[in-house]
């Protein structure tokens, strides 16, 4: 467990590092969000089959954006909204909207929720709320979406509650 642990950690903690640093990684150009989002559900198969988990979503758009940065942003709520989530059927819902001046991707989840007071330190670099015990992790995920929206002059903003699942808006 120890060996896997840091293995994870190592992995994370180098992706964080060449996100702050790869310039190409920022290069825009279309995504489509449909099949990206598709694409988790292929690579977290086992996951959801194991937990009855979902992965829903409403015909989402192709949109301007650095695909590499969308793909760690999404992988990063995604697996969270299934690990963190203690409900027979975890549920990771994305949803789009576009306003006058941005793009505005949505990703709820019915699980644990976050308390309020914790809301901005989530994002922190190796800040987690729960032990290894609990639930497994690096500490590095949250900080990594920061990190990326940042990247990408975006924001991000956290509504939840204990109990009470998460949505994040990107």
């Amino acid at each position: 467990n120890s060996a896997a642990h840091l293995y994870d950690l190592v992995e994370d903690f180098s992706k964080y590092i060449s996100f702050s640093h790869d310039e190409e990684a920022w290069s825009k150009e279309e995504v489509n969000l449909d099949a990206l989002v598709e694409s988790f559900d292929n690579m977290l198969n086992e996951t959801l089959l194991n937990t009855n988990g979902r992965i829903l979503r409403n015909d989402l758009p192709c949109i301007q954006s650095s695909p590499s940065m969308l793909y760690a942003i999404l992988k990063n709520l995604i697996e969270n909204g299934l690990k963190y989530n203690t409900s027979p059927n975890p549920t990771v819902e994305i949803s789009y909207n576009e306003t006058n001046t941005h793009h505005e991707i949505t990703v709820s989840d019915n699980g644990i929720g976050i308390e309020k007071d914790y809301h901005g330190q989530v994002f922190e670099l190796f800040k987690r709320l729960h032990n290894r015990a609990e639930y497994n992790g690096s500490g590095i995920g949250l900080a990594v979406v920061k990190l990326a929206m940042d990247k990408m002059n975006g924001v991000i903003h956290l509504e939840s509650s204990k109990n009470n699942g998460s949505q994040f808006v990107l």
